[in-house]
Formats: C-alpha cells, sequence, structure tokens
C-alpha cells in the first residue's frame, strides 16, 4: 500500500495562538486563586458577558477567546488547536488557517 509522505509545515500562527493563550492564561492564574482558579483584573475584563457586549463592548467576543477555566481545560483547547490547525495550515497557508481556527463560521454547516 503507497504511504503519502506527511508535509511539514511551520504552522507560525497555531504557534502563535497557542503562546498567546497559555501566556494570558499564566496572567489570570497569577492574579487569580491558583492553577485551577484563574481570575483578576484581566479575567474580569476579557470575559464574555451579554449585557456588557450588548453596550458596546464588542471586543469581548475576541478576548474570551483566551480565557480558560482551569489547566485540563487549556489543555484539552490548545491539544485541539493543535489536531485541527495544524492540517490546515500545511494545506491551505497561514492566513487561511488562522481565519479557520478563529472564526465562528468554520463551525457552522455547509450552506445549501
Amino acid at each position: 500500500m503507497p504511504t503519502r509522505p506527511l508535509r511539514t509545515t511551520n504552522a507560525l500562527v497555531t504557534k502563535i495562538l497557542i503562546a498567546a493563550n497559555v501566556l494570558v492564561y499564566l496572567i489570570t492564574v497569577a492574579q487569580g486563586s491558583g492553577l485551577n482558579s484563574p481570575g483578576g483584573k484581566l479575567f474580569l475584563d476579557w470575559i464574555l458577558y451579554g449585557p456588557f457586549v450588548a453596550h458596546g463592548d464588542w471586543w469581548r467576543l475576541v478576548t474570551a477567546m483566551f480565557l480558560h477555566g482551569g489547566v485540563i481545560h487549556i489543555a484539552f483547547n490548545m491539544l485541539a488547536l493543535w489536531w485541527f490547525a495544524l492540517p490546515s495550515s500545511s494545506t491551505s497557508g497561514a492566513a487561511a488557517s488562522c481565519c479557520s481556527t478563529s472564526s465562528p463560521a468554520s463551525r457552522a454547516p455547509p450552506a445549501r
């Protein structure tokens, strides 16, 4: 059975997103009550809360993607990001990978 060689990729966008998530998590851990209880000013300023968004804090829709509630939460999210973003970055390039992993439309069913 012929095997297809795996493409190697730099996955720069994926690595940047993972690093940014880990950095924000470590900041919220330092400001909060520990590894499984992040909090603090950054967490409260970035949390996704509907009434705040409705009153103009639209940026919370983006910043909330970088907040995680504990070690298991960030570990599995970063593992999923690595697994799903890596193949798309090797086939479609860095810009498409960034858009496909951060866009809510990437999880929407296809239009008919």
